[in-house]
């Protein structure tokens, strides 16, 4: 009983106070072994130091030092071991992540349990990973319903530090002063993106039938400015308008035969588009930063799988654009120093009204 109780009390006691942590449940005594072995209770809510998003569908649960959620992407903690739990309101048969390392000679592993794969990246490469799963974690009924909850851990050799910008909700207290926005960094050693079951991956979605195009003929270098489009789904597929794989809605710009960008600005589907229906959208376009003359050329893309054009034959909207230069700035205005003047006797009378 003493040598078991001391495996607990030891690292709690030989470090009193250089245990500290960003939250109250993550001191180094509870985040090291044997601490880790116990299973996470998952029936608490608002657990100080740890975090539950939503990502594909999916509930995300665990420790916020170790992983961030950024936008669709989820950054996992550089040269450590991540713990997430994964609830589902349906049996899982498979997990599909796009696994992305901003660090060179990254080894990255994911444990499903039952299925592991190791990954040897450079910097800047991607890798799709399909993780069967065989058997839930656990299996809870809560208010009448299923939850199946399953485990994955994710370990990365080294990483790099990312800074990016976290926003706050408007000040709802303005008595006191609040900063708007604080730059903040986090040590990043693979990114993953939840990309579904993968059983749509590699459906053939990409037929598709253009409707009316409406494009302006001349445009400002670096304008934002707007193209309504219609579009119809001729495949057997509906096209998603949520998660990671997607479809959305974009552009390239074309110049003297050569594509000058390829990458264009996303515009979403308002709802999901199904087998032999249509889609209007006023599409969000971006001039290029360089007058002339270029070819607009509409295409979809169904988000970190293909685009459309390179799965049909190069079926896309093309419209023929002049970009102008762009406007000068406006100088800011001007304002005279004014000439000193002495009070006249009826600013002198007013003042003394004033003070009266």
């Amino acid at each position: 009983g003493y040598a078991l109780g001391g495996l607990f009390l030891g690292p709690l006691l030989f470090t009193p106070f250089g245990a500290g942590g960003p939250e109250p449940t993550l001191q180094s005594h509870v985040r090291n072994a044997p601490f880790r072995f116990f299973p996470m209770e998952l029936s608490l809510r608002n657990v100080p130091g740890y975090e539950r998003f939503v990502m594909g569908g999916l509930r995300i649960i665990g420790r916020k030092d170790l992983f961030l959620p950024h936008g669709g992407p989820l950054w996992v903690r550089g040269a450590s071991r991540t713990e997430l739990y994964v609830s589902s309101a349906e049996p899982i048969e498979r997990m599909v992540f796009l696994v992305q390392s901003i660090a060179p000679n990254n080894r990255v592993t994911l444990d499903s349990g039952s299925n592991r794969e190791v990954l040897s990246m450079k910097r800047g490469e991607e890798q799709r990973v399909e993780l069967p799963l065989e058997r839930p974690f656990r299996v809870r009924i809560v208010g009448g319903r299923k939850l199946y909850y399953y485990r994955l851990v994710v370990t990365t050799s080294t990483g790099r530090v990312r800074h990016w910008t976290r926003f706050y909700p408007p000040n709802s207290c303005p008595y006191f002063a609040e900063n708007d926005a604080t730059r903040e960094n986090f040590f990043v050693g693979a990114v993953l993106t939840y990309m579904g079951s993968g059983k749509h991956l590699n459906a053939d979605l990409y037929t598709i039938q253009w409707g009316k195009v409406v494009a302006p003929r001349q445009v400002r270098a670096g304008e934002i400015f707007t193209v309504a489009t219609r579009l119809f789904n001729r495949s057997d597929v509906p096209w998603t308008a949520d998660g990671a794989a997607r479809v959305n809605l974009s552009y390239h710009w074309i110049t003297g035969g050569r594509m000058v960008i390829q990458d264009g600005e996303r515009t979403l589907l308002p709802l999901p588009v199904p087998p032999g229906g249509r889609v209007s959208v006023r599409q969000r376009i971006k001039a290029p930063p360089e007058p002339g003359w270029y070819v607009l050329e509409l295409d979809p893309v169904f988000e970190n799988v293909a685009w459309f054009s390179d799965a049909n034959g190069g079926n896309t909207y093309r419209v023929q654009v002049q970009v102008l230069p762009a406007l000068p700035a406006a100088a800011p205005p001007t304002v005279a120093p004014a000439a000193p003047t002495t009070p006249s006797e009826d600013a002198e009378e007013e003042e003394t009204g004033d003070a009266r």
